[in-house]
């Protein structure tokens, strides 16, 4: 593992209430992962099959508004990412990259994995308000 990396992935705001326990085994099911500015993150009308957890850069929340691109949100380092629409099993997100964006990818699979075998990560999810809902 890569000490540095985990150390700036555990000082996330989004996770400063986790034990270290469960910010390293979402540290270890989870990959870099690039976007340009403008780029797609999670497209419209879908539910992504990724979790994104911004590291670097931000992204727009934006919906198709009388035809019209419309900015709802910014979202910055320490953001998540599709977990709004996966589970409410509904999209709700539609977010590009407003600069160049680094992000932790998480497999919606090992996501909810995660979710379903422990209760410390389930208790996270359930109580976070997600801005894009």
């Amino acid at each position: 593992m890569d000490n540095l990396l985990f150390k700036k992935f555990s000082e996330l705001i989004c996770f400063n209430s986790l034990s270290d326990q469960l910010l390293n085994t979402i540290f270890n099911i989870s990959k870099l992962v690039k976007f340009s500015l403008g780029e797609e993150i999670i497209q419209e009308g879908a539910i992504s099959g990724k979790i994104y957890i911004i590291k670097e850069g931000n992204a727009r929340l934006i919906a198709n508004i009388d035809s019209r691109i419309t900015t709802l949100g910014r979202l910055g380092s320490g953001e998540i990412l599709g977990a709004a629409s996966l589970l409410s099993g509904r999209s709700c997100e539609y977010f590009i990259a407003s600069e160049p964006l680094v992000a932790y990818s998480i497999d919606e699979d090992d996501w909810l994995k995660l979710y379903s075998s422990n209760n410390e990560f389930k208790r996270f999810c359930d109580t976070k308000l997600y801005p894009q809902e």
